[in-house]
């Protein structure tokens, strides 16, 4: 029994010595980063055993850890942040549950992983020019990630937590249709982010097509009733296009296809043909663009009454009104140097011819036009019983818009007769 008993002793140091019984294997403990965004739909992970880097390292996409789909982690090197990391690319919002193995060792628990959620970066989309302004433009935005908002910028700037947030309305285009979105100005260039609680996606960004230029190339020597005209986009690859009737140009509205004409000066060049009185519109687009504003080319007329003058009130006033639109001041009702004024734009005219009469106290009260673009210097001045219209003619005015400035004075008298002026303006 002694001799038993020193057996088992001894069998006991020798397993104790070897380190071959009552050794606890050890247990591996492995660990799952999420490194953040890589694209717009994957994020960045890697996995690594924290106490043995030898071990083998599995995983599923899911919850839990699933032998019958699994794939060895086998990373490669991608570039983040201006760094290259090491790790494999997962769909952002998914999870990720791995293990390790190696022998000698007891498996890892089963660590899992939730990416954290990529917000989708907004899609920016232009539906037209807004058929009540087309100085504005209806603009679409949508993200793809579902609860999220979208702030978005016109000036430039990248949006932010605090910047407008995108809230649609129903708006009407040029072409007939209605469209949810908001209305920015022509020429913007939009930007736009998706929020979800704090998180932010890239900026999606669009910029706009320039409006097109219209240049009068003359008429055309084949056939006097048509006018050449050249429409140009400075950017690149737009789309141009045109109507001869006043109207704006939407998606059924003709594209500019240009060909060589010569006009009656001789000169040939690159344009299209449309009638010598047309009232030329053009617009450009372009794929993943905003569209432009509207480029005009013709006669075009607005009057500026100025709250002195007034559509024409007096019976005894003799005119052609299918001709003339006629109006009237305010004079008789300013005492003391008092003035009634009012101005004429104008846009396309080569020469321009309108009428005026005064109806005052002789040698007083007195009715001036002024020189175009001129508030200073006068070009014509009518006083006294007048009755009669005087024609008043500029030539030779320039390409763009002009300004023609008419002021009826009233001198320090009391207003005796009518003590008006009167303008003539020919009916576009």
């Amino acid at each position: 029994m002694r001799r038993l008993n020193t057996l088992i002793i001894l069998l006991f140091a020798v397993l104790m010595l070897t380190g071959c019984y009552f050794t606890e294997v050890s247990k591996l403990k492995i660990s799952i980063t999420d490194h953040g965004k890589y694209s717009s739909i994957f994020n960045l992970v890697s996995i690594r055993c924290e106490n043995n880097e030898h071990a083998k390292i599995y995983y599923t996409i899911g919850d839990e850890f699933s032998l019958d789909n699994y794939h060895e982690y086998s990373p490669s090197y991608y570039s983040l942040n201006g760094y290259n990391q090491l790790g494999i690319l997962v769909r952002s919002g998914n999870s990720i549950s791995a293990i390790a193995i190696s022998a000698g060792s007891g498996d890892s628990d089963v660590c899992t992983l939730k990416t954290k959620e990529s917000i989708a970066k907004p899609v920016i989309t232009d539906r037209g020019l807004y058929i009540s302004n087309p100085g504005k433009r209806i603009i679409s935005i949508s993200c793809a990630t579902s609860d999220s908002t979208i702030r978005y910028t016109t000036d430039q700037t990248t949006p932010g937590m605090y910047s407008t947030l995108y809230q649609p309305s129903y708006y009407s285009s040029v072409s007939g249709s209605s469209y949810y979105g908001v209305l920015v100005d022509v020429g913007s260039t939009v930007k736009a982010i998706g929020i979800k609680n704090t998180d932010k996606s890239d900026a999606a960004i669009i910029n706009s097509v320039d409006t097109p230029s219209i240049a009068d190339k003359g008429i055309y020597s084949s056939d006097s009733s048509k006018r050449i005209v050249q429409i140009t986009s400075s950017t690149s690859g737009a789309t141009i296009r045109y109507t001869t009737d006043g109207s704006v140009p939407n998606d059924s509205s003709p594209v500019y296809y240009p060909h060589y004409y010569t006009s009656l000066s001789g000169v040939s060049s690159y344009g299209v043909l449309v009638p010598a009185d047309s009232s030329v519109k053009a617009v450009a687009s372009k794929t993943d663009y905003i569209g432009s504003g509207v480029a005009s080319f013709g006669q075009s007329l607005s009057i500026n009454l100025k709250g002195q003058w007034r559509s024409i009130t007096d019976n005894s006033v003799v005119y052609d009104s299918s001709q003339y639109d006629a109006y009237e001041s305010y004079s008789n009702y300013h005492k003391h140097s008092s003035s009634a004024e009012m101005e004429i734009t104008i846009s396309g005219y080569s020469d321009f011819t309108f009428k005026v009469m005064s109806d005052a106290e002789s040698n007083y009260d007195y009715l001036e036009v002024y020189d175009i673009d001129s508030s200073s210097q006068v070009k014509m001045s009518t006083r006294g019983n007048q009755n009669t219209w005087e024609h008043v003619t500029f030539s030779n005015i320039s390409s763009g818009s002009h300004k023609i400035r008419i002021v009826y004075k009233k001198d320090s008298s009391d207003h005796s007769g009518r003590d008006r002026g009167f303008v003539l303006i020919p009916k576009t």
